[in-house]
């Protein structure tokens, strides 16, 4: 596919997590994919295993959920598309699962790897937005549990979507769909995972540059 130019800024949720738990600095990466669309470069990730896993994990957990009396429901039964106030912006996700009984609802996902702040931050985002355009979350105070293959669960309180939250995930959707490019932070670390190619951005860090030696020096 040739690069195409969206009509107007699309977001996923998970292009805005890992600039809002600093695990990335290049804003310029999500608002890219927010304004194009574009092949992805081929990678190693081996994609047939990972969803085989994650589909075990998922129903595993849903089993347990089902026997704890929770009514399920599941990855698209729970997609959203939530238009911004400018009428234009859409942002859009799939949260694995959300669980309701009597009073209480969680929205979980399912992880195979190893836990990041970025996760954390995933499921905050969907309790945020679930609340507003969910039927199945009205009038209930939505909690949110990452649930991971090699590791303990993360439970996340409601009172996490706070005011510095959402004013950070305002402020990151915000950048993201603007009209100007975002900032580029080239470097290693930030280009070596991102899937898009040199030939949309020239500036990409493909190669671990050397360390800098100094010949005479006295800071250690």
């Amino acid at each position: 596919m040739a690069l195409t130019e969206r009509s107007s800024p699309y977001i996923w949720v998970t292009w805005l997590t890992k600039l809002m738990s600093g695990e990335s600095q290049c804003q310029w990466s999500s608002w890219f994919r927010a304004h194009y669309k574009c092949d992805k470069l081929p990678s190693d990730f081996n994609m047939t295993q990972w969803q085989s896993e994650h589909n075990e994990l998922l129903h595993q957990r849903v089993a347990e959920l089902e026997a704890e009396g929770f009514t399920v429901y599941i990855e698209d039964e729970n997609s959203f598309t939530l238009i911004g106030k400018d009428g234009i912006t859409k942002l859009s996700g799939k949260p694995d699962i959300l669980a309701i009984r009597g009073d209480e609802a969680v929205v979980e996902d399912c992880k195979t790897g190893q836990t990041k702040k970025s996760d954390q931050m995933q499921v905050l985002i969907y309790m945020l937005v679930l609340a507003m355009v969910n039927q199945h979350c009205r009038g209930k105070k939505l909690s949110g549990r990452l649930i991971y293959k090699f590791a303990e669960p993360v439970d996340l309180l409601p009172e996490y979507v706070n005011s510095d939250f959402i004013n950070l995930f305002r402020s990151t959707v915000a950048t993201a769909s603007g009209l100007n490019p975002a900032r580029k932070v080239p470097s290693y670390r930030e280009c070596q995972f991102c899937d898009i190619a040199a030939t949309y951005c020239p500036e990409k860090v493909e190669e671990e540059p050397a360390a800098i030696t100094a010949v005479e020096h006295d800071l250690f």
